[in-house]
């Protein structure tokens, strides 16, 4: 089936000169405004500031591991931060990066003008994995890349080696895509005569390549594997391996939730999560018929999404930044899918595999039972057959609605980034500077909503939580949470070495002490993300 748009859009987009160059550009543009508008929050800043912080390279290596990610997205703002302090350097890198993919997938994708124009402005493209400055973008260039160079396999594997090597080591989500294209790759290459492939690499040439994905795999885990004090998500211990139907039915809706991203349930009712579940069942058994005559992209398909959903399960239930990876596996198979023909590999295991040997009678003829098993399962062949021509014939609306729905929902994000701040946490900072609030100490409290602020101040902030200065937060036990009355007390022991101190709250103050003269200053509530909204005091 031809991944066509409607003959009109066709028409109209295809008298558009210099297509590629035009898109390319204005989602250039369009990054170019929104990271520049975008209030930078603690999941961006606080890796900045370990790449800005660490000593050397030694302390670098031990904090990036209280961090939860792998190596490749912090070693490049390591380098970065070699070349300057500002973090809208970091922000600059990132719109590099998603430029370069959308340009990949742009010239290269076997899709339709009007397809790639609305997935470039979709959610994930557009907002999620562009405006904000993480480890993402970069997965997805590389995952690009390992869909553009697909066809050297034929002859050499070392490229999408390398590839795969990388996309493992930039976050999770993207290992098990990797680990499901290195499986792909494997079993395409056990089912070569049957599929009737042309793969011609030496068993040197898959031996060094399957080396070089096991040691960047291995290297991801390591890194994934955090320290034995760490207590981010729950740290190395917490998996969920009891069984819980709802918790069952919210791994299932994320498929409807990176898919379709409007009218998303909210996890907190359990007959909503139920009614989305199946939705997510129809739109993956959809997809599954879809892709049936593709074997190898059909393996894909499944191990991606399914190990997405199990450690979905297991360890984090995540949000759009997290299980959007399912739509990303969907679009990289329907890119795979051009470089294949229709095999019928499967469907004739159904045709043959499922036919019941006729029973004999006494004289060791068939018996008439026989013909009626027959006819049942011939019946059934016929249904599925049916029923995958169908799905065929509306692949294409499923898509388009698909697309117009990340169109709707990456408008929506882009437009409420420059309208709403993300974080009010810049707006703090220049507060701070422009009354020279900054030269004080100043004490900050909830110690992670506090690193944005040191990002953008660029200097360190007294963390009551950990008790000492620092800027990044390393999520580990020697963090223990603090009241407000517990940091007035540490506030009123550091007036003994300077006075006054700006204290900094992401919630208002409500309870104060007798010695201490506490001021009002201003606050900061006009943010996206609740708790990086800030209080701030003048103590003496």
């Amino acid at each position: 089936m031809s991944l066509s748009a409607s003959r009109k859009a066709r028409w109209s987009l295809e008298k558009v000169p210099h297509f590629q160059i035009l898109l390319i550009a204005f989602f250039f543009g369009l990054g170019l405004i929104g990271i520049l508008n975008h209030a930078m929050w603690r999941d961006e800043l606080n890796g900045w500031l370990i790449a800005q912080y660490s000593p050397n390279l030694g302390e670098f290596w031990q904090n990036i591991r209280y961090e939860g990610h792998p190596i490749l997205w912090y070693a490049f703002l390591y380098l970065l931060n070699q070349i300057t302090a500002n973090p809208v350097a970091m922000q600059l890198f990132h719109l590099g990066l998603a430029t370069a993919s959308i340009s990949l997938f742009v010239c290269y994708a076997p899709f339709t003008r009007l397809q790639k124009l609305l997935f470039v402005l979709g959610y994930l493209p557009l907002y999620e994995y562009l405006v904000i400055s993480r480890n993402y973008a970069i997965a997805v260039l590389i995952l690009w890349a390992i869909c553009v160079c697909f066809p050297t396999r034929q002859k050499n594997y070392l490229i999408l080696a390398i590839l795969l090597a990388l996309l493992a080591n930039t976050n999770a989500y993207a290992l098990l895509i990797s680990l499901s294209l290195s499986f792909t790759l494997i079993l395409e290459f056990l089912l070569r005569h049957p599929l009737k492939l042309e793969l011609n690499a030496s068993f040197l040439n898959r031996g060094i390549s399957l080396l070089i994905i096991l040691v960047g795999v291995m290297l991801a885990v390591a890194l994934l594997i955090p320290p034995t004090d760490s207590n981010l998500q729950g740290g190395a211990d917490q998996w969920f391996f009891n069984w819980d139907f709802h918790r069952f039915n919210q791994s299932l809706s994320r498929i409807w939730n990176s898919y379709i991203l409007v009218l998303v349930p909210g996890d907190a009712k359990p007959l909503d999560v139920f009614l989305f579940a199946i939705l997510s069942i129809g739109i993956f058994g959809f997809c599954v018929t879809f892709f049936w005559d593709y074997p190898i992209i059909l393996a894909f398909y499944s191990c991606g999404t399914g190990s997405i959903l199990l450690f979905t399960y297991l360890k984090f239930l995540g949000s759009a930044r997290h299980y959007g990876h399912l739509y990303l596996i969907l679009i990289t198979a329907l890119w795979l899918k051009d470089y294949y023909s229709p095999n019928r590999l499967l469907s004739s295991f159904i045709d043959y595999g499922w036919i019941p040997p006729a029973p004999l009678n006494k004289g060791g003829e068939n018996s008439d039972s026989g013909d009626d098993q027959g006819g049942e399962t011939n019946n059934v062949i016929q249904k599925l057959s049916c029923w995958q021509g169908w799905v065929k014939r509306h692949f294409l609306t499923f898509l388009m609605i698909l697309l117009y729905c990340q169109l709707v929902s990456g408008l929506v994000g882009y437009i409420r980034d420059l309208t709403l701040p993300y974080s009010a946490s810049r707006a703090t900072a220049r507060y701070l500077q422009a009354h020279q609030l900054n030269q004080f100490s100043l004490v900050g409290s909830e110690d992670f909503t506090m690193t944005p602020i040191s990002g953008y101040l660029g200097q360190k902030i007294y963390y009551p939580e950990s008790q000492k200065m620092a800027s990044f937060v390393l999520f580990n036990r020697q963090r223990q949470p603090v009241n407000d009355q517990e940091v007035l007390q540490q506030v009123q022991a550091k007036l003994k070495e300077s006075s006054p101190i700006i204290l900094i709250l992401n919630h208002p103050l409500e309870t104060s002490l007798p010695s201490l003269k506490i001021k009002p200053v201003e606050k900061f509530t006009h943010s996206f993300i609740g708790n990086e909204q800030y209080y701030l005091y003048l103590i003496q």
